[in-house]
């Protein structure tokens, strides 16, 4: 027992010779309690057993710390202790044998940085610090993410400076998916159902941006306005695939089938209505239904009898809207066969020839019986409506005021009852003075109407051209 204290005693100070024991001076104040120790017990071992000093690479990890105190100031004092404690210095001195291995746990895709790398220490002291830049700069983290494809030389170092020897590192680059779009329908109104979007490729991906919820799409939940959904999908590599397109929602679809008109049967420039469909959103997609059949926006009709007409309009996505415009029959034909017109001059019914009706418009005269309340209302006709010069020669001007705010279409009409020009169609405001131009190139007739149509009937005006 005495001897083992007597040798513990010695090993001891053996260390303090070597600098293990003053901190201050070897800079080993980073060794532990039980590092100090271990060094001290192989000292130990070496004075008790008398058997050589360790060969390189039989001894522990923890010698390690043992080859700092040798590279220290007081190096020189290790290797004169003796031959055997030189021998067994040496030895220590010799040893770092830290390792390091990688593992690549996600590639990097093409374009991203989005690699990932784990290092790992062996051999060595804990903890251990880490560098994938060739041993610029360390960390104490393992991992090594946000990296681009290409090649990295990783180091590990371990607690008493220890570096491993360089380990090259391969990151590739993994592609991306290749991803398509193609979306069936780019158009919504506001207020059509939810639909599952289709048309992405390949299958299994997702579908993200506004109005998307729970895998649908909810033109309400986008808004109105243009907006873009992406479709993505993840491949086997851990990348990520984008394409995108392109949708609208347009508010709610309105038709406007326009004002009410009025027709008289037997005046050829007066018999039949031009009925305008209008919507709230401008698109030439649009289609249009009559209930006469019709497909167009614009219907020429001539009924016989007060008929109501609907239109429903449909947008590309299929949201549709329906209104209704009643033409009014005012039959003002007389004579034995009916092949004259009845027009109000000055109060008085008369029953004149289809060719003298344009010159009883011409001053203020107007179709049918004087005693229907159309004819007697003063407040339905316009404040100013005229044409100037008349007879016209190159040109001529139409002016237009309305004493009321009103939706109105002004037409010229050749003596066949065929609108030659359409000089307006719209709302024309309370005292508000439109004027038009017309040129005498509308036509080789010699006369011509201009009329105008609003909410409380027709008014006629002739216009001669000068030969």
């Amino acid at each position: 027992m005495g001897k083992i204290l007597l040798s513990l005693n010695i090993a001891s100070a053996k260390l303090g010779l070597f600098g293990l024991s003053d901190r201050k001076k070897t800079g080993l104040g980073t060794l532990s309690g039980s590092t100090r120790l271990c060094l001290i017990g192989l000292m130990l071992f070496h004075s008790i057993s008398g058997i050589a000093a360790p060969a390189k690479g039989d001894i522990p990890t923890v010698i390690n710390a043992y080859k700092a105190a040798s590279q220290s100031s007081r190096g020189a004092d290790v290797r004169r202790i003796s031959s055997e404690s030189a021998d067994f210095a040496t030895a220590l001195a010799s040893q770092c044998t830290v390792q390091v291995t990688s593992r690549i746990a996600a590639s990097s895709c093409t374009n991203q940085k989005n690699g990932k790398v784990e290092l790992t220490g062996s051999n060595g002291v804990a903890p251990y610090t880490y560098s994938l830049d060739g041993g610029q700069l360390y960390q104490s983290a393992s991992w090594f993410e946000n990296l681009a494809p290409g090649n990295y030389v990783a180091h590990v170092k371990d607690a008493t400076g220890c570096v491993s020897e360089p380990l090259q590192v391969t990151l590739t680059e993994a592609p991306l998916p290749a991803v398509a779009i193609s979306l069936p329908y780019t158009s919504f109104c506001i207020n059509a159902a939810a639909i599952i979007p289709t048309g992405g490729s390949p299958a299994g991906g997702f579908y993200n941006g506004p109005g998307m919820l729970r895998g649908k799409f909810y033109p309400s939940r986008a808004g109105i306005g243009t907006h873009t959904l992406t479709y993505s999908v993840l491949n086997e590599n851990g990348c990520i695939g984008y394409a995108s397109q392109t949708i609208t929602v347009d508010p709610m679809l309105e038709v406007d089938a326009g004002p009410d008109k009025t027709v008289y049967p037997g005046y050829k420039a007066a018999n039949r209505a031009t009925l305008t469909a209008s919507t709230n959103i401008t698109k030439a997609s649009h289609t249009f239904k009559w209930s006469n059949g019709a497909t167009s926006q614009y219907v020429e009709v001539s009924p016989e009898v007060t008929t109501s007409y609907t239109v429903t309009a449909t947008d590309p996505s299929g949201c549709s809207s329906t209104d209704e415009v009643t033409v009014f029959v005012d039959d003002s034909r007389c004579g034995k066969n009916g092949e004259k017109i009845v027009v109000c001059h000055k109060g008085k019914s008369l029953c004149v020839a289809q060719d003298a009706v344009e010159d009883h418009l011409a001053h203020g005269d107007a179709i049918g019986d004087c005693g229907t309340e159309d004819k007697k209302s003063d407040a339905k006709k316009p404040q100013e409506f005229s044409v100037y010069p008349n007879p016209m020669g190159t040109k001529a001007q139409v002016t237009l005021r309305l004493q009321e705010q009103d939706y109105i279409t002004l037409d010229i009409l050749d003596m066949d009852g065929k609108v030659v020009q359409q000089l307006y169609r719209g709302t024309a405001a309370a005292n508000e003075k439109l004027n038009f131009d017309i040129k005498r190139s509308i036509g080789n007739q010699s006369m011509y109407v201009a009329r105008l149509t609003t909410s409380q009937g027709t008014e006629f005006i002739k216009i001669v051209m000068e030969k």
